[in-house]
C-alpha cells in the first residue's frame, strides 16, 4: 500500500508542526461557545541557557491534559509566559558576561537582560513547537512586559491603599553576595562546618543554617527599610482557600498547608537590583511622604516619569524621590492568573476565565507561586485564583539525582529529537506519576519509538483490508465471537482512559493504551482474523479499533496519531486535525 510505505518521522515531524501552525488548530477560539478550559501555564525562566528531559517532563505532563480537554470539546487557552524579570536573570547575564551590576549603568545592565531573555524565549518556543506542545503561540506575554508590568504595579498600589502593602525598617534577612533583601521563601537550610571545631581538630560540628537558594550564601539580619506585602494574619483564611482546590495529587495540599503554618514573617516584596518590574513610588523630598502613581497611567518607571501631582499633600513640597527598588519577582508572577484573562480580546470571555481552570507546576514553588498567587486573589477578589492544581516533580538522571548544568548528566534534548522523536520521548514522560520525581530511562524512549512504529506497522496491516471499506451507518454487520470479544475490551479502554484523564492520571492512560492495543489488539485480535481480515465483520472492527486506538493515543503521541489519521481516516472523518476529533 504505498500510502504507508515510509515511516520518516523526521520529514513527519517537521510537516506536521507547519500543518498544525498554519491551520491554527490549537488557536483559542475568541467567541462564546463552547465551555473554556484555561491554563496558568508557568512560564520559564527564560535565563536558562541550557534545557534537558526536566524541562520536557514538567511541561509535557500538563499538555497531555491540555490536549484531552481540547478532544474533549472545551475552547481551550493554553498561554505561554515567559520570566524574564528578577534575579534569576540578573545572576545568568552577571555570570555570563562576568560583571559586576554595580560598575555598570542601570540602563546598560537592563539591555544586556532584555537581549539574553528575547534569545532565552526563542529557545524555549523551538523546543516547545519540536515536542508538540500545543501552545496558542498568538497568547503569550513576558513578566517584564508593558501588560504584566501594569498589572503588578496596580496590584501593589491596590494592596497599599487597602494597608495590606507597607514599608518598615526593621533587620532583614540579607543575600551579601546578591547584594538585596529576600523573603522565607528565598531561603533553603544548608548543612555547614562550624569552624571553630575544625581550628580545635576536634570532630567538626555541623549546624543547618539558612542560605539564599540562588546562590548559597549564608543570609545576615540586617536593618534595612522595604516594602511588604500583610499575611501573617491572614494564616487560616489562606489555608480555607487551599482547601477549595482540587489538588492533583491530593497529598501536595500537606505542603501547602505546612508552608502556611510555619510562616515567621511578611512577605518582603522589595529587592535592591536593576531588572524588575519598578515600584509605582515616590517621596516627597520635603517630608518623606509616599506618593504613588495614579492607576490610569500604569506602566511607570519613577526614575524616567514624574508623578501626575505638583506639589506633596502633606506639605507642599515640589521635588520627589523616585523608589529605585523593584519588585521580587514572585510579585509579578502572582498576578498571571486575573492577568491572563487581558490576553483575550472579547471582553465579555474574560470573566469566564478567571477563576484559571488549572494550575499546573513542580512541587518546590508550592510556597511562592501557589501561595502568592492565593494571597493577590484572596485580597483583590476575594476567591481562589485556579480551581485545579497539578503538581509535578523533578527530572532525575539515571541515578537517580536531579538533572542540572552543574552535573552535566543530561543528554540535549535537540540530540533525543533527532535520534528517537518527539512522540517517543513524550512516551517517556508519560511514566511519571503526578507529583513524583521521574528518572530518565532511555530503554522507555526506545519503548515510545517502538510503540510509533507498532502504530504504524498495524496501520498498515489493517489498511491492505480495509483501506477502500467504508462502514454504513445503520448496517448490522455480523459480528464474530472474537470481534465482540475485542470491541467489549475497546470500550472498557476508553472508558478507563478517559476516567483517568479526568483525575489527571496521564501515567495511567499510558499504562491501559499499553495493555489494550500492543496485547489485546495486535498480539491477540489481529492474529486470531488474519485468516478472515477479507470479510466485512471483521473490517469494520479493525476499522472501528485502528480508529479509537489512535484517538486514545493522540494526547500523549500527537505526531504519529495525526499522520495516520491524515493518511487513512481523514476522508471519512471530514475534521482537519485529530486534534479537533471527540476523545474516545
Amino acid at each position: 500500500m504505498a500510502i504507508l510505505l515510509e515511516n520518516d518521522f523526521r520529514e513527519r515531524e517537521a510537516r506536521l508542526k507547519k500543518f498544525w501552525e498554519d491551520n491554527q488548530i490549537y488557536r483559542f477560539e475568541d467567541q462564546a461557545g463552547s465551555p473554556i478550559y484555561s491554563v496558568d501555564t508557568p512560564p520559564p525562566y527564560v535565563s536558562a541557557d541550557h534545557l534537558h528531559a526536566g524541562h520536557i517532563l514538567s511541561y509535557s505532563q500538563a499538555e497531555f491534559i491540555v490536549r484531552y480537554k481540547r478532544m474533549k470539546g472545551y475552547n481551550v487557552l493554553y498561554p505561554m509566559g515567559f520570566d524574564d524579570n528578577g534575579l534569576p536573570t540578573e545572576r545568568y547575564v552577571e555570570k555570563k558576561y562576568n560583571i559586576d551590576k554595580s560598575k555598570i549603568t542601570r540602563h546598560e545592565f537592563v539591555k544586556l537582560c532584555l537581549e539574553e531573555t528575547k534569545i532565552g524565549s526563542q529557545n524555549y518556543k523551538r523546543l516547545w513547537t519540536d515536542l508538540g506542545i500545543s501552545v496558542d503561540w498568538s497568547k503569550t506575554y513576558s513578566t517584564i512586559d508593558p501588560l504584566c508590568q501594569r498589572f503588578s504595579q496596580w496590584s501593589f498600589i491596590e494592596l497599599y491603599k487597602k494597608g495590606k502593602a507597607y514599608r518598615k525598617t526593621e533587620p532583614m534577612l540579607w543575600c551579601t553576595f546578591c547584594q538585596t533583601a529576600l523573603a522565607q521563601a528565598d531561603l533553603e537550610d544548608k548543612e555547614v562546618t562550624s569552624l571553630q571545631g575544625h581550628l580545635l581538630k576536634q570532630e567538626p560540628i555541623k549546624h543547618v543554617t539558612n542560605v539564599h537558594e540562588r546562590c548559597g550564601t549564608i543570609v545576615e539580619l540586617i536593618p534595612t527599610t522595604q516594602w511588604f506585602i500583610e499575611v501573617l494574619p491572614i494564616k487560616d483564611k489562606l489555608i480555607a482557600l487551599g482547601r477549595e482546590l482540587n489538588w492533583y495529587p491530593t497529598y501536595m495540599r500537606n505542603m501547602y498547608e505546612d508552608w502556611v503554618n510555619g510562616l515567621k514573617w511578611d512577605w518582603c516584596i522589595s529587592r535592591q537590583r536593576y531588572y524588575g518590574v519598578p515600584f509605582p513610588i515616590w517621596f516627597c523630598k520635603e517630608c518623606g511622604e509616599i506618593i504613588p502613581a495614579d492607576t490610569k497611567n500604569l506602566p511607570i518607571d519613577p526614575t524616567e516619569d514624574c508623578p501626575s501631582i505638583a506639589a506633596c499633600p502633606g506639605c507642599g513640597g515640589r521635588e520627589f524621590i523616585p523608589d529605585n527598588d523593584v519588585m521580587d519577582t514572585w510579585a509579578t508572577s502572582s498576578c498571571t492568573p486575573f492577568t491572563i484573562p487581558e490576553l483575550i480580546e472579547n471582553i465579555d470571555l474574560r470573566k469566564e476565565i478567571f477563576p484559571i481552570s488549572l494550575r499546573p507546576q513542580a512541587f518546590e514553588i508550592i510556597r511562592t507561586w501557589i501561595f502568592y498567587s492565593m494571597v493577590k486573589a484572596y485580597y483583590h477578589f476575594g476567591t481562589i485564583p485556579f480551581t485545579n492544581v497539578m503538581i509535578s516533580g523533578h527530572g532525575l538522571d539515571e541515578h537517580g539525582r536531579k538533572i542540572s548544568k552543574r552535573l552535566g548528566n543530561y543528554i540535549e534534548p535537540e540530540k533525543l529529537l533527532a535520534e528517537y522523536s518527539a512522540d517517543a520521548i513524550r512516551y517517556w514522560a508519560t511514566g511519571a506519576t503526578l507529583g513524583s520525581n521521574h528518572r530518565f530511562n532511555l530503554e522507555d524512549i526506545k519503548k515510545g519509538k517502538h510503540t510509533v512504529n507498532k502504530l504504524w506497522n498495524a496501520a498498515k496491516f489493517c489498511f491492505t483490508y480495509i483501506e477502500h471499506f467504508t462502514p454504513e451507518a445503520g448496517v448490522e454487520y455480523n459480528l464474530e465471537l472474537e470481534d465482540k470479544w475485542i470491541l467489549h475490551e475497546l470500550n472498557s479502554a476508553i472508558r478507563a482512559c478517559s476516567d483517568a484523564f479526568e483525575r489527571y492520571e496521564y501515567a495511567e492512560v499510558r499504562t491501559v493504551l499499553g495493555k489494550f492495543f500492543w496485547g489485546t489488539f495486535c498480539d491477540y485480535y489481529l492474529e486470531i482474523i488474519k485468516h478472515r481480515a477479507t470479510e466485512d465483520s471483521a473490517k469494520y472492527t479493525m476499522f472501528a479499533c485502528l480508529f479509537n486506538t489512535l484517538k486514545l493515543y493522540a494526547p500523549i503521541m500527537p505526531f504519529i496519531t495525526e499522520e495516520l489519521y491524515q493518511l487513512l481516516y481523514k476522508k471519512y472523518e471530514g475534521i482537519i486535525s485529530i486534534h479537533k476529533l471527540d476523545y474516545g
